[in-house]
């Protein structure tokens, strides 16, 4: 439940509009009703679910600009705690979300002075990664990258799901609330072969099941169970999908292949029922039901991405020290012992290996010598998260390069990560 310390943040930024955070309740009917107007009705009420019910939301988190004179809220946009594991290592993140201006106060840079204020947030809260899965190009600007794989596209057609099985080994059913431990526990399991993923404790779980109905997240929970009626699996159908007509399953555990062919089967059933025209796999691109799904005939259209802003880099490796430590001792470079220099154009990282431990990163202004790996700062959180290394963004960007002893040093450090991330809300 979100609480109101009376510490709300007040600044003036000229011709008659305040920048703040929300102050009480009243605030957070008026960002709802905002937001209500910019994106939707089922937007606004997610607004105020997860203002007034996240376990993990904090007041100063929702930022808006208000014109003085009417006490109308004319922009807004929020911050979202969250907590990933990268190589078994946990970092803060703060997702950027319900970003919006009235359209008769646009051009004026109300969007850049609540960022502003949202970075001073991360930083005061020690988040390693900021994300948002905004529209594309805009968050450039913002120092914000394509990271992490959102909204895949993997089309399966209806004609292609083979019909009714005699004797099926598993069969699915609306999950209900008796069925809230078996949830929690297959989420921690379909985390398990991901590099890098959201945690999801049994408050944020508890939120998801008692607030999201109603909401523009809202999605039908549908459990998997074996011939002994045991938990096998779940998926989660989206209610009010972004993208096109076809029925959407957004989150799926771990399935043995003949769970997943009963999955397949059930979604074909409800996009029938439904009048859905397709089947559309809004999971991560070698999840069991994509496979399944691909040796029918689907089809992988494509996807988006999270874009992701490094607010700290020295203390993001300092982070995830453990898991480059790992990566050196289980590669030829056990023992390292040098200082690894990555040229960020404006600064550098000066990374201090001492018999195979990170033992410091230094942030270096200004950048000195080109050093082994050279690339605009925005690319170091893909290269960092495993999307693309740096070899693949050399190709299309000629001001990323690495040269020197250390080269194949850079794949042991940063190679291809599996990551995928299942909402909190």
């Amino acid at each position: 439940m979100l609480s109101f310390d009376g510490l709300a943040i007040r600044r003036d930024l000229g011709h008659g509009l305040t920048l703040r955070t929300i102050a009480d309740e009243g605030d957070v009917e008026r960002v709802a009703a905002f937001n209500t107007v910019i994106h939707g009705a089922n937007v606004g009420e997610l607004v105020r679910r997860i203002c007034m019910h996240h376990p993990h939301i904090r007041a100063d988190g929702f930022i808006l600009v208000q014109d003085e004179a009417t006490g109308q809220v004319v922009s807004s946009l929020s911050l979202h705690p969250w907590r990933w594991r990268y190589a078994g290592q946990e970092l803060l993140v703060g997702e950027m979300g319900f970003v919006g201006t009235l359209e008769s106060h646009r051009g004026r840079g109300l969007v850049r002075a609540q960022v502003s204020l949202f970075k001073e947030l991360l930083r005061e809260q020690g988040c390693h990664l900021s994300i948002i899965q905004g529209i594309p190009y805009y968050y450039r600007q913002f120092g914000y990258e394509y990271a992490v794989p959102l909204e895949n596209h993997v089309r399966l057609e209806l004609h292609q799901v083979p019909g009714p099985v005699d004797a099926p080994t598993h069969t699915c059913r609306p999950a209900g609330q008796s069925d809230f431990p078996a949830l929690v526990r297959l989420y921690t399991e379909a985390t398990w072969d991901l590099d890098v993923y959201a945690e999801r404790d049994k408050a944020t779980w508890r939120y998801i099941w008692e607030q999201s109905p109603g909401t523009e997240m809202e999605a039908e929970v549908w459990l998997v169970e074996d011939r002994a009626r045991q938990p096998a699996g779940y998926f989660r159908v989206q209610k009010h999908p972004l993208y096109g007509p076809g029925l959407t399953t957004n989150e799926v555990s771990r399935l043995s292949p003949d769970a997943a062919g009963a999955v397949l089967r059930q979604l074909a059933a409800l996009a029938r029922e439904r009048g859905n025209p397709f089947i559309r796999l809004n999971l991560p691109a070698d999840c069991m039901l994509v496979r399944a799904a691909q040796a029918l005939g689907a089809v992988n259209q494509g996807g988006y991405a999270w874009q992701v802003y490094i607010p700290d880099p020295p203390q993001l490796l300092r982070a995830i020290a453990p898991a480059l430590e790992r990566r050196v001792v289980d590669s030829v470079y056990a023992g390292l012992t040098t200082d690894l220099r990555i040229h960020l154009f404006r600064a550098s990282l000066l990374l201090r290996w001492r018999t195979g431990r990170l033992v410091d990163v230094e942030w270096l202004t200004p950048a000195g010598d080109w050093g082994t790996l050279r690339l605009p700062a925005s690319l170091l959180a893909p290269v960092i998260l495993g999307h693309w290394s740096w070899q693949e963004l050399a190709r299309t960007r000629p001001d990323v390069a690495a040269s020197g002893e250390w080269v194949p040093l850079l794949d042991v450090l940063f190679p291809p990560l599996r990551a995928y991330i299942y909402q909190i809300y």
